[in-house]
C-alpha cells in the first residue's frame, strides 16, 4: 500500500469511510499524482507527507542546498495540491533535519505547517559525510575499520582496497535500483560506501552510540497535532522508542502504529498497480 490510515485516538489502522484518519503518504513512491486526488478525500489537517531524505545528509554540505531546495518545493506543491491542509511533514535522518530547519525559517511555513523531525544525535568529531544513521550503517554493511595504509587503496579502489569494497559495491547496485524512485544519486552511494570503509574506530563507536541515544528535539513540544507519525524507520528499537516520544509529543496515541514503507517495491515499480490499491478511496465522495 502507498498509503496508510491511522485513527488518531488509537494508532490503530482505520478505515477513512468510517471515521476521520491521518494518512500518511510516500510520494517517492506513488509520485505526486496519486497524491492530489487521495488528499482532497479527507478532513483538514489529516494528511501526512513523509518525504523523508533519509541518507541525503550523509552526503555533506555540497547536498544541503539540493535538501533545501526540495523541501520548499515539497511545501510549495502541498499548499497548492493539498486544499485540506498538512497534519505533519516528516524528515528523518541528517538530511531530514536539514530541510525541516530550512522549512521553520522560511517566513510562513511554521505558522501553516507541523512539522514532525525524528533525527539521529550528530557524532562528535565526525565528518558530515560519517553522520551514519543506523538505517544507513546496516544496509550498507562496510567494514568496521580499515587500516591507514589500505585508505588510499579504498579511495582508489584497487589492490586490497577493492577487495574490501566488493560486497558494499554488490549491495550497492541493488540499493541504486531499489533507490531510483528517491532520486538519490549512485554516485553519492558510491561515496558513502568509501567513508564507512574509511571510518575510524572511534568514529565507529561514536555512530553506535549515536544511534542508540536516537532522540527528539527539545523544541518540539510546539507541535500539537492530533497525529500518529509512522516511518520507515521505526520498525526496531532504538528507533520505535523515539518515534513513541515523537507521538507523545505531538499529542497522538500511546501506541505507535508502525508501517514499514521502505520495501513497497511493487509500488515503485509499478505504478498501475499502485493505483489499484487506492482505487476504491478514491471513488468515494469527498467529504465536506
Amino acid at each position: 500500500m502507498i498509503f496508510h490510515a491511522i485513527d488518531p485516538a488509537t494508532g490503530a489502522a482505520a478505515d477513512p469511510a468510517q471515521a476521520p484518519a491521518v494518512m500518511f503518504l510516500a510520494p517517492e513512491f506513488c509520485d505526486w499524482w496519486a497524491m492530489a486526488p487521495l488528499a482532497a478525500q479527507l478532513p483538514q489537517g489529516h494528511v501526512a507527507v513523509l518525504a523523508t531524505w533519509d541518507g541525503l545528509g550523509e552526503c555533506g554540505d555540497k547536498t544541503f542546498s539540493a535538501v533545501v531546495d526540495e523541501a520548499k518545493a515539497v511545501v510549495a506543491w502541498t499548499e497548492k495540491h493539498v486544499p485540506s491542509g498538512l497534519a505533519a511533514l516528516v524528515g528523518c535522518g541528517l538530511g531530514g533535519q536539514v530541510a525541516i530547519e530550512a522549512l521553520c525559517e522560511s517566513r510562513g511555513c511554521a505558522q501553516r505547517l507541523f512539522v514532525a523531525d525524528v533525527l539521529c544525535e550528530p557524532v562528535p568529531g565526525a565528518a558530515a559525510s560519517a553522520r551514519l544513521n543506523g538505517w544507513s550503517w546496516g544496509l550498507m554493511g562496510g567494514p568496521k575499520q580499515v587500516s591507514r595504509g589500505l585508505i588510499g587503496q579504498v579511495e582508489s579502489n584497487s589492490g586490497q582496497g577493492a577487495k574490501l569494497l566488493a560486497p558494499i559495491r554488490k549491495r550497492r547496485r541493488y540499493l541504486a535500483s531499489s533507490m531510483d524512485g528517491f532520486g538519490i544519486p549512485r554516485g553519492y552511494i558510491d561515496s558513502f560506501a568509501r567513508t564507512v570503509a574509511t571510518t575510524s574506530r572511534d568514529n565507529v563507536a561514536a555512530m553506535s552510540r549515536a544511534v542508540e541515544e536516537w532522540r527528539i528535539p527539545q523544541d518540539i513540544g510546539c507541535i500539537s497535532a492530533p497525529a500518529v507519525v509512522a516511518t520507515c524507520t521505526l520498525t526496531s528499537a532504538p528507533y520505535r522508542t523515539s518515534g513513541q516520544a515523537l507521538v507523545r509529543a505531538i499529542g497522538g496515541a500511546q501506541a505507535l502504529a508502525c508501517h514499514d514503507l521502505s520495501r513497497n517495491e511493487l509500488c515503485l515499480r509499478f505504478p498501475a498497480r499502485a493505483m489499484e490499491s487506492i482505487a476504491g478511496l478514491l471513488a468515494q465522495p469527498s467529504r465536506p
